[in-house]
């Protein structure tokens, strides 16, 4: 899972680059809301970076993720054409992209689908609550053999395992 943080600034870097500055520069706003929407669908409901999404992963953010978080009739889905396509130019000449033509292809067969689900809010709300971080332990594990970390000397076997601490 990537944090906000590394979402704000990758959408940050792709507003820098040539391909947002050949938007409309009246549709910034909405382009940079459209852009951390679509990365964050990849990120949080696909699990992947956007880069290394394929055409079947574009048509799932397209028809079933994207659409959940954006309300009925949302004006962003009316330029997501143009924005997810200049998006789409910015991965290519800053990250590998291996899949780069399916998604290209997955975008252009499956924005009416989009606009169609925006427009009659058919998903809108039903948005997925993110699952929640698994926790990770990070402490070096104590073997049986292992001296015990309390500092009595003794063997962790013979000492706080015995307490179960």
């Amino acid at each position: 899972m990537v944090s906000e943080q590394e979402i704000l600034g990758e959408c940050a870097r792709f507003m820098d680059s040539g391909p947002a500055r050949a938007l409309d520069p009246k549709g910034k706003e909405a382009a940079r809301k459209l852009v951390q929407a679509w990365l964050s669908a990849a990120y949080d409901g696909l699990g992947k970076a956007p880069s290394l999404l394929d055409g079947h992963d574009v048509q799932t953010v397209l028809t079933e993720v994207l659409p959940a978080h954006l309300g009925v009739g949302d004006p962003l889905a009316r330029d997501a054409e143009a924005v997810l396509g200049a998006f789409l130019a910015y991965q290519e000449e800053s990250h590998f992209t291996p899949h780069a033509f399916e998604q290209r292809q997955a975008l252009e067969t499956h924005l009416p689908e989009f606009r169609s689900l925006v427009r009659s809010g058919t998903l809108a709300g039903r948005a997925r609550a993110l699952p929640a971080r698994p926790l990770v332990h990070r402490a070096d594990k104590v073997g049986r053999n292992d001296p015990c970390p309390c500092g009595s000397g003794k063997k962790f076997k013979a000492c706080c395992a015995r307490l179960g601490g």
